[in-house]
């Protein structure tokens, strides 16, 4: 060095040793663009090597810049035409990147490489020649920007795989006078590209190195044996006494989607001559290669079998029950095209919150930087009596209503989220100004959160969820549970209440993003939104419309721009809807917003929540809590709500006739509460009022004021059954009874009687049964189960049994009766392939088709493949 008159510059991991030639060219260093090395010797027809990524990005709104990198070259094949030889490099384990990324002020021109198609390397990755500079790039406000930069080696490490094969294989010995040869064995391999399934464990180079064994690996859809490259199994065959016989490697060919090897028929006499007949092992396991770790060791059973052999006994085989994995975990159900969500029987916590927002005098929002933190802790009770807190929503930080709007929010207690399950628990809800206190507290301002909606009900999905307790209904008292406030920072608020309007002449409200297209003019919020179904949601109506004309922000004028057609209709989708109704409209394709101001109508008797913090009180965080009991959320076993039987009856009113006797009941019940539910009530209330009373040991409705003659009533109803539902899918907006779920028997209920007062058996069920609810003929009811992990040799079993209640039903049709139809769809290889098998179809002929097949008070439809 000192003779050179050189010193060395170790700035960088990417500076070159002893020279000053770092990363990027001088003066630049670290901030220009990368070097380019000649090759020392010279294999290929290049002469140089560059880098593999030379590329910009912009940042987005928020101050992110993304690069998307694939590390798929071959860097072996460029390791030894760079450095002439891989002498002590074998895979890409060996591999070393070095990486730089960096935000400065530059000139576009001083940061291209020139023909990088000419550079090893470069010539197969992303490097930036100047092609592709922005056009018009304005970049003025880095030079404001501090630069700064990012480096450090990238390892590289083999991948995963995954290896699968049948469950087991069988060999049948030859045998005869005239020795016939050994048959090859041929093994069927799936060999694919796998991902270790996540743990608790921190992330390590072990974690990079190991081979894992197959349940640690998630098997992906990349089947490795598509490629050019040629991959080994290693193959060792093992006596029952335990003992290694032999051990081959074969190469793997390729097969669609799989892969198979061949043990050719000589190597089998060898084998199968040390294996001799019963039951062997076969180890199989997919050797190392340059980008793959070797798979995880396989154990397949092996038969050698005789020419003439008995086998004794039933089939022998692993049964998997499919229900309890359908509801719990790979399955889902759809009513018609809507798909059902998961439900059980434990409460969700639902609410709803709006932040006030603060304009002064001039209509200048002070309340820009309020965000308010919002946090849902739960505290359980331990068998030790020590509690523990840890959070179900943890700092959500929403902005005041103009901005971010009505957050809503609903947290399942049992399976569905938090899994409290058998727990007891208190639940707090907090609110804090904490993001923006200094500022409040210095302007002397106060923070109003309206808690429009909180509560605690089971079956949220259903027409008729369960309550337990609300704020709309109890305020904060309740039988059930204990209600905490904080004092001075809370107060209920009931009648109306505006949500949006003017504020120091500044419009604000409740914001909805649309995207203008030229052939649409009208425009409503969703109908399945959930700003239309609010607890106490009265009026919607649009009070400013903003958007896009000529490439500039435009607020369109009511009345001449835009008109509410259908306002005021009593309906929240119609009211909803605005009509451009001029000339004026937005850009094609680009977004606008409606505002909207929102009306409540609590009424005298309801209530909402208003939380203050801020100067006023001095109080920057409030919270209400909720002390559940303990047996509020039992055992899953014991979470168990009784099934309803839908039965309908039709009449045709005589003259003047006030009772209408229904035809099911339940034995030794005379009282409706708990036992009986009209569905259909609101329509029978059109022909009057009535009463639910009892005659003849039925349940009956009572007109008192009589309908008139030849009247067709139709009365649809349920019984309380025999039987209790747990978890599954519910059906959205009807009866709970209308679901899949999980089915039990409940031994304590009574029967339900007919018309004549006899007494239908319940089914006796087995562990597990699902109940499936064909609640509407025009509609498909599907169950989907998904990554059902077949065994060689498949066989599923289906069994749908129709119990006495069902069959007295389906007598009553006479001859006016549907088919039941059970159709069966697979589908495999990742969706490439679908097929159905011939479907069930029962007509539900009583007398014909039912009754001659009817067992011990059932009917069963059994289904196999």
């Amino acid at each position: 060095l000192d003779d050179l008159d050189i010193s060395p510059y170790f700035e960088s991991l990417g500076t070159e040793e002893i020279t000053s030639r770092g990363p990027g060219e001088y003066p630049e260093k670290l901030f220009g663009k990368p070097l380019t090395y000649e090759l020392k010797y010279y294999n290929t027809n290049y002469s140089a090597y560059g880098p593999y990524y030379w590329t910009y990005a912009i940042t987005d709104e928020s101050g992110k810049a993304s690069f998307d990198i694939s590390f798929d070259h071959d860097y072996l094949e460029d390791f030894t035409n760079i450095f002439g030889s891989m002498e002590g490099f074998y895979s890409v384990e060996d591999v070393s990147l070095y990486l730089r990324a960096f935000s400065s002020n530059f000139e576009w021109d001083k940061m291209s490489i020139d023909s990088p198609d000419e550079y090893i390397c470069s010539k197969n990755g992303t490097v930036f020649n100047g092609s592709t500079t922005p056009e018009n790039p304005n970049f003025s406000n880095s030079i404001l920007k501090d630069a700064t930069y990012v480096e450090g080696l990238v390892r590289l490490h083999k991948k995963d795989l995954a290896v699968g094969s049948n469950d087991y294989y069988s060999y049948k010995l030859p045998g005869g006078e005239d020795e016939p040869p050994y048959e090859p064995l041929r093994l069927n391999l799936f060999v694919t590209e796998a991902t270790p399934i996540p743990t608790t464990t921190m992330t390590s180079i072990e974690s990079f190195t190991k081979i894992y064994t197959n349940s640690e690996l998630e098997p992906l859809p990349v089947s490795v044996l598509e490629g050019d490259y040629a991959y080994y199994a290693n193959i060792d065959f093992i006596s029952p006494s335990g003992h290694t016989v032999q051990s081959v490697q074969k190469q793997i060919h390729e097969s669609y989607a799989s892969g198979y090897l061949i043990i050719d028929n000589e190597t089998m006499y060898d084998i199968a001559d040390k294996l001799g007949p019963g039951v062997s092992t076969i180890k199989v396991q997919v050797g190392e290669s340059e980008s793959y770790k070797a798979s995880p060791v396989l154990i397949i059973p092996l038969e050698i079998v005789p020419e003439h052999y008995i086998k004794f006994g039933e089939k022998n085989g692993e049964e998997i029950s499919l229900i309890e994995p359908f509801v719990s975990a790979w399955g889902s159900a759809y009513d018609g095209e809507t798909e059902m969500p998961f439900e059980s029987n434990y409460p969700h916590l639902i609410g709803s919150v709006w932040v006030e927002p603060e304009f002064n005098a001039i209509g200048s929002e002070l309340s820009v930087q309020d965000y308010i933190g919002i946090n849902l802790d739960a505290t359980i009770y331990n068998d030790d009596g020590t509690t523990s807190t840890f959070p179900l929503r943890d700092n959500i930080m929403l902005r005041p209503g103009n901005r971010d709007g009505i957050m809503t929010f609903s947290v399942g207690l049992g399976p569905e989220n938090a899994f409290l399950m058998g727990i007891q628990v208190d639940l707090n809800l907090s609110f804090n100004i904490d993001f923006n206190k200094d500022e409040i507290f210095e302007k002397e301002r106060d923070i109003e959160i309206y808690l429009l909606d909180l509560r605690l009900e089971a079956n949220p999905s259903s027409n008729n969820p369960k309550p337990i307790w609300s704020i709309y209904d109890d305020g904060f008292t309740s039988s059930e549970i204990t209600i905490n406030t904080i004092v001075n920072t809370v107060s209920i608020g009931s009648g109306i209440r505006y949500l949006g309007g003017q504020q120091y002449g500044e419009t604000y409200g409740q914001e909805v993003a649309f995207l203008f297209d030229t052939d649409t003019l009208e425009y409503s919020i969703d109908s399945g939104s959930e700003l239309l179904s609010l607890l106490a949601l009265s009026e919607i109506v649009a009070v400013k419309l903003v958007g896009i004309k000529d490439g500039d922000e435009y607020e369109f004028e009511q009345g001449t721009d835009w008109i509410m057609p259908y306002y005021p209709s009593g309906d929240l989708y119609d009211d909803s809807t605005i009509l451009f109704s001029g000339a004026n409209l937005p850009d094609d394709g680009t977004e606008f917003s409606i505002v909207y101001s929102l009306k409540f109508d609590f009424g005298a008797q309801n209530n909402y929540a208003i939380f203050s913090l801020g100067y006023g009180n001095d109080r920057n965080e409030t919270s209400i809590e909720l002390r559940l009991p303990q047996t509020l959320l039992p055992e899953s076993d014991n979470s168990h709500s009784p099934m309803f039987t839908r039965f309908t009856d039709r009449f045709t009113s005589t003259d003047g006739q006030t009772e209408f006797v229904l035809n099911y009941g339940l034995s030794g019940i005379t009282e409706w509460d708990g036992y009986f539910i009209i569905y259909n009530e609101e329509k029978l209330e059109l022909f009057g009022e009535f009463n639910k009373e009892f005659r003849q040991g039925r349940p009956a409705l009572i007109f008192p004021s009589g309908i008139p003659e030849f009247t067709e009533i139709e009365v649809i109803y349920g019984v309380k059954s025999q039987y209790d539902l747990s978890y599954g899918f519910q059906k959205i907006d009807k009866s709970y009874s209308d679901s899949v779920r999980l089915m039990h028997n409940d031994d304590t209920s009574q029967q339900i009687i007919d018309e004549l007062s006899t007494g239908l058996s319940a089914y006796t069920l087995g562990d597990p049964s699902l109940y499936i609810s064909l609640n509407n003929s025009d509609d498909k009811t599907i169950l989907k189960l998904m990554n059902l992990p077949l065994l060689y040799a498949p066989e599923i079993t289906l069994n749908f049994t129709l119990d006495e209640v069902l069959l007295d039903i389906i007598e009553s049709f006479g001859s006016d009766f549907n088919d039941l139809s059970i159709e069966f769809k697979y589908i495999t290889n990742d969706g490439f392939y679908e097929f159905y098998s011939d479907p069930k179809i029962v007509p539900l002929d009583y007398n014909n088709g039912i009754s001659p097949l009817i067992r011990n008070n059932i009917f069963s439809i059994d289904y196999n493949k």
